[in-house]
């Protein structure tokens, strides 16, 4: 959020709002409380901004790192959408740095990639495809 060059006063008063969050969940007239230790809260409306602060420059640096090749001056790292983010390379070796990467990113923020909710594919093409030239991976 510095990055974005916020004040400091409003910098706190973010931090200030995710520190010792909790929830109750109550059911058939007992209620628990429940401390919530990492999350963006769902529906808050600075939620988006906050996860595009910490993603945009996760972005930047894949896009100086040879994804999926257009031709040779031009490559595709990664593509971003709400909370999805989808890396792409022309081979399965050169899709293995931008994975790692990511995940190291994360990691160092302590968020993890959701390997359950997470998929690869590869899209071949056939002699009548407009890329028929290349090979597309994507993660």
């Amino acid at each position: 959020m510095r990055r974005l060059g916020l004040p400091k006063v409003v910098l706190e008063s973010i931090m200030h709002s995710y520190k010792d969050l909790s929830t109750t969940i109550e059911n058939s007239g007992s209620s628990t409380d429940i401390s919530l230790m990492i999350a963006v809260k769902q529906g808050d409306p600075l939620s988006p901004i906050i996860f595009n602060a910490i993603m945009d420059p996760l972005l930047e640096q894949l896009q100086h790192m040879k994804g999926y090749v257009i031709d040779d001056s031009h490559s595709l790292s990664a593509l971003a959408f709400a909370d999805d983010l989808i890396l792409l390379a022309t081979t399965k070796d050169t899709a293995q740095r931008p994975l790692r990467h990511t995940d190291s990113y994360l990691n160092n923020l302590g968020v993890r990639i959701a390997a359950a909710k997470s998929t690869s594919f590869e899209i071949r093409p056939n002699r009548d495809s407009w890329y028929s030239a290349h090979q597309v991976f994507v993660w």
